[in-house]
């Protein structure tokens, strides 16, 4: 018996050095895939701006190899933006939607292996409309190929309201990074359903709009819609989201 022991003892020391080593696990601790999962970094922040050629977010990326999403809402129906730029991040156009009723183009940039230190992420237009700009910074588990799928609806004074499915997601865990858009009033007020959540309003009182962010991470595959409700106001409705991975 005494034998016994102290060859268990004896693994048991064996399995903590390794464990200590990065090679395995300790006494009682369960393996780990090493994969990061989705979350939060920092709270989204946002910012609307008059007729200029520019807008621009005051946001300072904390770390690499984050996922940096960037929506940008521009009230112009026939012209994308020209760049979403930083000091030292670049941004990919994943998706962008030119409505002639909702009179803007709505736009979802991202980089997926961010560097650290930025203090401020600018959209850049071809021409003076007004404009918003919204940005979020995740932890996530790739620093290429983040961005997965996207859908944009059209509706009009509809609530409550859906963008409609977007293809189905190839990852369990991913961002659902959704929006709505009211082209007519600053005055109504979003709400998200369906395990959405509102993060932030910007709006305009000279160009009359609105615009929101709405955000929720997933852990299984679907096809998914941004959902939510809209009082008062005029009640125009344009949502959308874009998924990443």
């Amino acid at each position: 018996m005494k034998a016994l022991f102290y060859l268990l003892c004896a693994a048991l020391v064996w399995v903590n050095y390794l464990y200590q080593q990065g090679m395995g696990p300790g006494p009682g601790m369960p393996h780990s895939s090493g994969v990061i999962s989705i979350s939060e970094i920092q709270t989204p922040k946002g910012h609307a701006c008059t007729s200029a050629a520019s807008c621009s977010v005051t946001v300072t990326s904390t770390g690499t190899a984050h996922l940096i999403p960037v929506l940008v809402f521009y009230y112009n129906p026939s012209a994308n933006p020209t760049s979403v730029t930083s000091v030292h991040n670049a941004f990919a156009q994943d998706v962008c939607t030119q409505n002639i009723n909702a009179h803007a183009t709505i736009c979802s940039y991202s980089t997926c292996n961010s560097v650290s230190g930025d203090t401020s992420i600018t959209a850049n237009f071809p021409s003076n409309f007004a404009s918003a700009i919204y940005v979020g910074e995740y932890a996530h588990p790739t620093t290429t190929g983040c961005f997965d799928q996207s859908t944009q609806n059209s509706l009009s004074g509809t609530t409550p309201w859906s963008s409609g499915a977007a293809g189905t997601t190839t990852q369990a865990n991913e961002l659902l990074w959704g929006w709505n858009w009211d082209p007519t009033t600053y005055n109504s007020t979003f709400v998200g359903t369906g395990g959405w959540t509102l993060r932030l309003q910007e709006y305009d009182t000279g160009s009359y709009y609105n615009s929101g962010l709405l955000t929720q991470i997933v852990t299984s595959t679907g096809a998914y819609s941004a959902t939510g409700t809209t009082s008062g106001g005029s009640d125009q409705n344009f949502p959308g989201l874009a998924t990443y991975k």
